[in-house]
């Protein structure tokens, strides 16, 4: 801008003084010339300045969103990892106990109409809570598997990103 100013200036002064004559009148040409190249090389850069700067910001957002969910697999991966193991110390409970808890065994085990009811009720309590405990190695299981989908496509947008940066300098 200062380099815009001090042409016009320049130009001004010498629309004055040479007026009549030809060679100063194809010096300023020339000069405006010069000054419309400088205008437009000015506006480039400017552009280029602010691709630059917008793909600063599109970057660090990026990289925000891979640090929140790249914290989110790893509790996705713990939380399945919990999951998977009270998973498998309840089927090797059912495995040594001999699949105790069957309804024909609660019925033949229970001394009174009130110890049936009790066992039935623990029973079901038991499959509800070994029905959550799959329902949460799943639920984790997907967890795991969108936050690794989203990572990779996080970093593919971070060197999308990259690569239009570079060939926009590159073009400047």
């Amino acid at each position: 801008m200062v380099l815009t100013a001090l042409f016009v200036a320049v130009s001004l002064a010498s629309v004055r003084s040479a007026a009549a004559d030809p060679s100063i009148s194809a010096k300023q040409a020339e000069a405006q010339s010069v000054l419309a190249q400088i205008q437009e090389i000015d506006g480039q850069l400017s552009f280029a300045i602010e691709s630059y700067n917008l793909a600063n910001v599109k970057l660090d957002r990026i990289k925000g969103e891979l640090r929140t969910n790249s914290h989110h697999l790893t509790v996705a991966r713990s939380s399945l990892k919990a999951a998977q193991s009270h998973l498998s110390a309840r089927l090797v409970a059912l495995y040594k106990g001999g699949g105790s808890g069957g309804t024909l065994e609660v019925i033949l085990a229970a001394k009174s109409i009130d110890d049936l009811l009790n066992r039935i009720d623990a029973v079901d309590r038991v499959s509800s809570q070994d029905a959550r405990v799959l329902r949460e190695v799943k639920s984790f299981r997907a967890q795991a598997i969108e936050s690794k989908r989203r990572l990779a496509e996080y970093a593919e947008q971070c060197r999308a990103m990259l690569h239009k940066v570079r060939a926009g300098l590159e073009a400047s």
